[in-house]
């Protein structure tokens, strides 16, 4: 919900045209009288622009569809590897076999002439083949025909490792390093890598976009300020060679010395040097803006004050900010998919080794630092969201504090003018005390614009976090 400042936008309109007819020049507003009309770039019209050319976000998008065509060719890879991966504990069982039948004495001869007789090999048995493979089996008692390979397992057997072989898996049996390497990390744990990093892409592209709004809201309104300090740094030049014309006439007059004349010619000279400079640094900033939309850096345009833009956020309390934080940053999002990743890497390394074997160990220790960082990106998170909420309560009271002063600034400027018109003061002096109101106005604007730039960093804390 949100509360509007009782007439801020009107009050300030009201006292910068105050200013503009007491000084009787129009204060930072050449491009109202250019001769070719200048493009007025809003707020909004901003960040849509610099969320459509960002190379950030374009570059991130670009690697999302690439990892979402990797997912797809691994898919199709993982399914054909799944298929070989079915067989293994099967070969296994048949390696172990194969291991002992070769201890029986002319078991070679026994399971060749088997595949010859009993499985028709393309070279057909001959009969004193066939005979001699009945003898062989008549030697073999029914206790070793229980433990040794038969024929038809043979033929199996090697079938499978046929299959093996064409992944580079040319032992008896299968290790549990070589399963892991050749069959659950790609099928598995690789498979689910690539779908929590498009996950994680996918946030990391929300983040950004969510971090490059607040950016480009705040460099505008920093342009904003910088041209409201402009008005004040206008006022001061004229203000400063209004008394240096003075000081000229009481130096022809011997009322004042060399010296106090050059004094107010350097205050006059360092005033314009001052509006210069910030002449450059809007220039620089603008230039800046426009590299962000993919423009010419040179590209001619304006920026432009919301009306009743400064609002008042109704806060939330710092509980529901934190705790907010805690489920919807980027970071935290990051950290807990990849202890899943962990955690569910882990299982398989346990099924394939004891717990006390050194690999498992090591994706233990990785399972448990990852929770360690988590717990420590809590806590940052914690005192980050903290220190933000704390700014806009700071920047909440700045705000108000400056609407005083653009108030009390007034009222003086005012009963100042009923003493001009009764003749009680001079004219000057009311346009010195003009300085003071607009001063007064700019400081309250920049401090509106200060609040609104800590309340979206706030709110951008509690929800996107960094753009990473």
């Amino acid at each position: 919900m949100m509360k509007k400042l009782s007439s801020i936008g009107r009050k300030t309109l009201a006292i910068s045209l105050v200013a503009v007819m007491t000084i009787g020049v129009s204060i930072g507003s050449n491009s109202l009288f250019a001769e070719e009309e200048v493009t007025v770039l809003t707020k909004e019209a901003f960040i849509e622009t610099v969320l459509v050319d960002n190379h950030t976000i374009i570059g991130l998008e670009a690697q999302l569809v690439q990892l979402e065509n990797q997912k797809e060719s691994m898919a199709a890879v993982a399914n054909m590897l799944a298929q070989v991966h079915g067989v293994v504990p099967r070969y296994n069982a048949l390696g172990k076999k194969f291991i002992y039948t070769r201890s029986v004495p002319d078991y070679a001869r026994y399971l060749s002439l088997g595949g010859k007789v009993l499985l028709k090999m393309p070279i057909e048995a001959t009969v004193a083949e066939t005979a001699e493979y009945g003898v062989l089996d008549g030697t073999i008692t029914p206790e070793e025909k229980a433990t040794i390979m038969t024929p038809f397992e043979y033929a199996e057997y090697l079938g499978y490792g046929d299959a093996l072989r064409a992944f580079g898996i040319d032992t008896i049996t299968v290790s549990p390093d070589q399963e892991y390497e050749t069959f659950i990390l790609p099928i598995y744990v690789g498979s689910k890598a690539i779908t929590s990093g498009i996950e994680s892409l996918r946030d990391g592209i929300k983040s950004a976009r969510g971090g490059i709004s607040v950016g480009s809201a705040q460099l505008y309104n920093t342009v904003l300020m910088f041209e409201d300090l402009l008005k004040i740094l206008d006022l001061s030049y004229e203000v400063s060679a209004l008394n240096y014309d003075n000081a000229q006439e009481k130096n022809e007059k011997g009322l004042i010395s060399d010296i106090s004349l050059k004094i107010s010619y350097n205050d006059m000279l360092k005033a314009e040097l001052n509006r210069n400079k910030m002449v450059r640094d809007i220039d620089n900033l603008k230039m800046n803006m426009n590299v962000m939309m993919g423009a010419s850096p040179s590209e001619a345009f304006e920026v432009i004050a919301a009306e009743d833009e400064v609002t008042i956020t109704k806060l939330s309390g710092l509980y529901g900010y934190t705790q907010e934080a805690l489920v919807q940053r980027n970071e935290i999002i990051s950290l807990n998919r990849s202890i899943d990743d962990q955690q569910f890497k882990r299982i398989f390394v346990r099924d394939l080794y004891n717990e006390s074997d050194g690999r498992y160990v090591i994706e233990l220790k990785r399972l448990e630092l990852l929770k360690i960082d988590l717990e420590m990106t809590n806590d940052n998170i914690t005192v980050e969201v903290r220190e933000l909420y704390n700014d806009v309560l700071e920047k909440e009271q700045a705000l108000a504090i400056a609407n005083l002063d653009v108030q009390d600034a007034l009222r003086q400027y005012k009963e100042l003018a009923i003493n001009v018109e009764l003749g009680f003061v001079v004219e000057s002096t009311l346009t010195k005390l003009n300085l003071l109101v607009t001063g007064a106005v700019n400081s309250a604007q920049s401090a509106g614009r200060d609040y609104l730039s800590a309340v979206d960093s706030l709110l951008g804390a509690s929800s996107f976090g960094p753009g990473n």
